[in-house]
């Protein structure tokens, strides 16, 4: 992407390259998305290799807690300050997948963003809770793979392999049974697998 779409080849972004690493990328016709450890992503016009759209919402957290100190300011005694600025650390987008008129991304931040793509709006955000991996959809479910496993002290329902309904964002449950982080899923026709780590 970066040499030949806006970038510099490595991962320094560009004019309309991304900021950081390119961790995940699929085509829809003459589509392209990239995701980004920058927090972003990035629609592409495989026909002029121009960034068209660059879609913002996965979390950014600071490296470190904010935090106040007690700094004196005065002999009448101490007062509270706010501690400087600190660094935002990105949230990796680490999935894209595309329909009609979506596009689905997953992160670092434990969210996966429904994407309007003819208004390049946020439709609905499902809270997965872990590190997202991986993920698919059909009509009627979104298959998210996240990053704890059942062993880790959470309940079936809470780990692997989430489940929610493709129209509501309703969580409908998880496919249990792993007991280590599911870091794939793919699905076709009535088939789904998923590969665990």
């Amino acid at each position: 992407i970066g040499s030949n779409m806006g970038g510099h080849g490595d991962g320094s972004g560009g004019a309309d390259g991304h900021g950081a690493a390119v961790t995940c990328l699929q085509f829809w016709n003459w589509a392209l998305a990239s995701g980004s450890s920058d927090s972003t992503v990035k629609m592409w016009d495989l026909r002029t290799g121009a960034c068209h759209r660059t879609l913002s919402g996965h979390v950014r957290r600071p490296a470190i807690l904010a935090a106040r100190i007690l700094s004196p300011r005065n002999s009448l005694g101490a007062q509270f300050s706010d501690a400087p600025t600190l660094p935002l650390q990105a949230s990796a987008v680490r999935t894209v997948r595309f329909s009609d008129h979506q596009l689905l991304t997953g992160s670092t931040d434990g969210t996966v963003r429904v994407w309007d793509l003819r208004t390049g709006g946020c439709a609905r955000t499902l809270h997965a809770g872990a590190v997202v991996n991986s993920l698919r959809f059909d009509d009627q479910r979104v298959f998210v793979a996240t990053n704890i496993p059942a062993a880790a002290g959470r309940s079936a329902a809470d780990a692997g392999l989430l489940v929610y309904c493709s129209r509501t964002g309703e969580r409908l449950g998880a496919l249990g049974g792993a007991d280590a982080s599911v870091r794939s899923v793919d699905l076709a026709a009535n088939l789904l697998a998923s590969a665990s780590a």
